[in-house]
């Protein structure tokens, strides 16, 4: 029965159709709902609505905006991390520096203060650097970078050899970038900034983060007097199944690394009760990541805890699937950087599953699972961490015909 269908818009150009939802819940007005739990140690920085960088205390959940466009992004969410770097923003203390020098201070940052420094080279291999001893791991190197004189930049992650990546701060292109990195990314934060980052599975005991100005791709050297401005360094430690090699939201330090810890985000008792159908029902989501990476783990944007009559996870390599207690169901690959809906129906031996309006895919899975407990970008509140932004989920109390769920998520 779908009469008294509404019609609720998201995000600009897409809506989602709402037939008798249970719950609906739309994180793209920035409040969370009040029936929700939600738990982070360690600040968080986020893009407000204003478009700069700035940093939700502990225990305050996040609603970001596109830097650039400032659109609504809806809830953030991240893996926990640690910046292992001391004084990630400022480059004239606990940074060693070859054929350069540092100006602090010179002009203003993406939070909106004038923050950054200013490198500039004296001549020669162009160096700004930290070491430290990590060890042999998997390495997420990242940086904000803006144009002055100098166009080009590099990024540089150092443990038995150098591995670098090359960057246009003028186009916003990555040139080159080493063998020896997993990946590299660049990203528009508005105002001439970008942030840039390297993964490396570093294989020596002690790792460097090098950065800098330069001529060209290819080379480190610069002619002197060539200048670029520089913020927030990190240098993160990726453990499979939690960060999952991709650059998590910058976490500022002075003398000491800095942690962000999980987020937590969930809904139980009679919060729950109320909406949920134990029997049959229909998730309805959208959601979006910047990166298709998602390592060895998972990361659900629909958690129910250990009962898991059907969930919904990124799962690796930019895919998108269903879950339940025999395993991940359903992989659809979607991209990254856009924004996607998925639609699951479920009923005991009817399973559906729709992304982006296609045919569902289906399964004749037993549903007898009785949760009671709603997870929001994790599993169970302590693994399995999304990475990325959620816009809405519903929930029918109901098993939605396949065409439905197809209309639903396109």
């Amino acid at each position: 029965d779908v009469a008294g269908t509404t019609v609720n818009t998201l995000v600009a150009g897409t809506t989602v159709q709402v037939y008798g939802a249970s719950l609906l819940l739309n994180f793209l007005t920035g409040v969370l709902d009040s029936r929700f739990t939600y738990t982070r140690s360690g600040n968080a920085t986020y893009i407000n609505s204003s478009g700069l960088l700035a940093i939700a205390p502990a225990n305050t959940p996040r609603f970001g905006y596109d830097p650039v466009t400032l659109a609504a992004k809806g809830l953030m969410v991240d893996p926990p991390s640690t910046n292992v770097l001391l004084q990630s923003n400022d480059f004239t203390t606990s940074w060693s520096v070859t054929n350069a020098t540092v100006t602090a201070n010179s002009t203003t940052s993406p939070d909106g203060a004038i923050n950054a420094d200013m490198v500039t080279a004296t001549g020669g291999t162009c160096e700004v650097y930290q070491s430290n001893a990590i060890g042999a791991n998997n390495i997420v190197a990242s940086i904000f970078a803006k144009k002055d004189t100098s166009d080009i930049v590099y990024l540089e992650i150092k443990d038995t050899s150098d591995y670098v990546a090359y960057f246009n701060l003028n186009t916003g292109a990555i040139l080159s970038t080493d063998a020896g990195l997993s990946k590299s990314y660049m990203e528009d934060y508005g105002n001439g900034w970008y942030r840039l980052t390297v993964v490396r599975n570093c294989a020596g005991a002690t790792n460097y983060h090098i950065f800098g100005v330069c001529d060209a791709s290819g080379s480190k050297s610069a002619t002197a007097g060539k200048t670029a401005y520089f913020y927030g360094a990190q240098f993160e430690w990726v453990n499979t199944g939690s960060n999952p090699g991709i650059p998590t939201a910058y976490i500022p330090t002075t003398t000491a690394s800095a942690s962000r810890g999980f987020e937590a985000l969930s809904m139980s008792g009679v919060n729950f009760s109320t909406w949920f159908s134990q029997l049959m029902g229909t998730w309805v989501t959208q959601f979006r990541f910047e990166y298709a990476e998602c390592g060895a783990g998972p990361g659900w944007i629909i958690g129910t805890g250990s009962q898991r009559p059907a969930e919904i996870a990124n799962y690796n390599a930019g895919r998108v699937s269903w879950n339940n207690a025999a395993g991940f169901n359903g992989f659809t690959v979607v991209s990254a950087g856009a924004w996607h809906k998925a639609a699951l129906g479920f009923a005991n031996g009817n399973i559906a599953f729709s992304v982006d309006g296609a045919t569902p895919s289906t399964a004749t899975d037993a549903v007898t699972a009785t949760p009671n407990t709603l997870y929001v970008g994790s599993q169970n509140g302590s693994n399995g961490p999304f990475s990325g932004f959620i816009a809405s989920i519903a929930f029918y109390p109901y098993r939605l015909p396949n065409s439905t769920l197809q209309a639903l998520s396109t």
